[in-house]
């Protein structure tokens, strides 16, 4: 459905704030890999009305980017590792 697209987002935006701000707390991160198929299906956003989906996508990312502006630059070098994949810099998870 064309709703979960926004709650792919969402979830995407959760994921990803729980990455930098524990990478920042702990000096990097090693965090598992991301299912996004089964994170988005448990999460019923099928179900869930359209505006509610667009007001928590929109609250998430206003807030990660609080987080990111946040981050100095020795911050930017703290190591990675997304679901057992090759270490990446903080920086580099924040620009993708």
């Amino acid at each position: 459905m064309a709703i979960e697209i926004p709650g792919h987002l969402c979830d995407s935006a959760i994921n990803n704030h729980q990455r930098f701000v524990r990478a920042l707390v702990e000096g990097g991160v090693k965090w598992p890999g991301y299912a996004q198929d089964d994170m988005v299906q448990v999460q019923a956003f099928s179900r869930t009305e359209a505006h509610q989906v667009v007001r928590l996508w929109e609250a998430l990312n206003l807030h990660l980017a609080d987080v990111m502006e946040q981050m100095n630059a020795e911050q930017m070098q703290y190591s990675c590792v997304i679901g057992g994949k090759a270490a990446v810099t903080l920086e580099r998870l924040a620009r993708d």
